[in-house]
């Protein structure tokens, strides 16, 4: 299988489950990923092979993005065919390189929030409350260690002073 072969795939078992926008964000990311990994010196074939088929890929997309129904059209009314990316991942990619020039394209896409970001999203201010309780309770006990002492003897010598006048 080539990469043209595997974005086709990509893009028929996409088509009509997900909006236009989303099937060409993925296009570009896999079209790119692709292209990175040869770079760095991997066989295309030994890329494609790691990424497996392109329809289990869809079928995660469509699930992610819940996909139900046509998207012929996106929520502005332009049809699948009026996009002016479809098929044209290189020239899609080679543009938004050249508007990028020198930034990491793939933090603008938007992709699914995996399970343990969201876990950690919770977890991480529920964390930072706890250690700050935890902190002003410690405080206030070695607040209260010293304060209780010193209280008793201003007490004591408050009376002690009453009684002898």
């Amino acid at each position: 299988m080539t990469r043209r072969e595997f974005l086709d795939g990509l893009e028929k078992a996409l088509e009509g489950e997900v909006s236009a926008v989303i099937i060409a964000e993925n296009l570009n990311y896999y079209n790119g990923y692709i292209k990175e990994e040869v770079a760095k010196g991997k066989l295309e074939e030994d890329v494609l092979d790691m990424l497996g088929d392109p329809r289990l890929i869809a079928q995660t997309i469509i699930d992610t993005n819940g996909g139900e129904g046509d998207y012929s059209t996106d929520d502005a009314g332009t049809s699948y065919e009026d996009v002016s990316y479809q098929n044209s991942w290189g020239s899609m990619q080679e543009s938004a390189e050249e508007e990028n020039s020198g930034t990491n394209f793939w933090f603008h896409t938007s992709k699914p929030i995996k399970w343990y970001h969201k876990v950690l999203a919770v977890l991480i201010p529920i964390i930072l409350i706890v250690l700050i309780v935890a902190i002003a309770i410690g405080f206030l006990q070695l607040v209260a260690y010293f304060a209780v002492p010193v209280l008793i003897v201003f007490f004591c010598v408050y009376l002690f002073r009453r009684f002898m006048r």
